[in-house]
């Protein structure tokens, strides 16, 4: 588990130096689309090319996993890789792994205007991470490994309830989504 947050500190330090180093920073596109499914035409990728560099990231996990450029792909791999390492020492000493995959707040509309508006992304802007869900259920198949994707069951609960679910400054769950989030994992736990 270590290494996984290490590789992921080490990544997100990196991708702040690039931005900070001059590339890509002034981009006066704001990226405004609602990318709710997973984009499938490889091609609309290069429409993205004028979005801020951090912002180019998040809309790559929205495609479809064969658009995936080589360093991504990587990256995802190297993620999937460490979490083999942990089901298999888990399963050594008959413990049980569920996997939830957490989307970012940038996953939703009109949640997250601080992050988005950091971002260069429009309020009502949404990028699913589905592909990225998908992509790691593939790859932990043959490990007997229950995959759930949150945002999914986000999506669904919005639509009933209607309500921000994350604080509008940041990117945390309020008050409401820890309670139903904590309530759904508990029971996917214990059950």
């Amino acid at each position: 588990m270590n290494s996984v947050l290490y590789r992921l500190f080490v990544r997100t330090r990196e991708w702040w130096r690039k931005e900070s180093s001059g590339e890509n920073t002034s981009s006066p596109q704001i990226f405004s689309d609602v990318l709710t499914k997973t984009v499938k035409d490889c091609a609309r990728i290069n429409n993205y090319n004028d979005i801020k560099i951090k912002t180019r990231g998040y809309v790559q996990i929205s495609f479809d996993s064969s658009c995936w450029n080589d360093e991504l792909r990587n990256n995802v791999d190297s993620g999937i890789e460490d979490l083999r390492k942990i089901v298999q020492l888990l399963k050594k000493i008959k413990g049980v792994v569920r996997i939830f995959i957490v989307p970012p707040v940038l996953a939703f509309k009109d949640e997250g205007a601080l992050i988005k508006g950091m971002l260069s992304m429009s309020q009502n802007a949404a990028v699913t991470t589905e592909p990225l869900a998908q992509y790691i259920t593939d790859a932990m198949s043959g490990f007997q490994v229950e995959v759930i994707s949150l945002e999914k069951v986000i999506r669904k609960h919005k639509l009933t309830e209607n309500e921000n679910l994350f604080f509008q400054n940041d990117s945390h769950w309020n008050r409401e989504m820890n309670r139903y989030l904590g309530n759904l994992m508990a029971e996917a736990i214990y059950n």
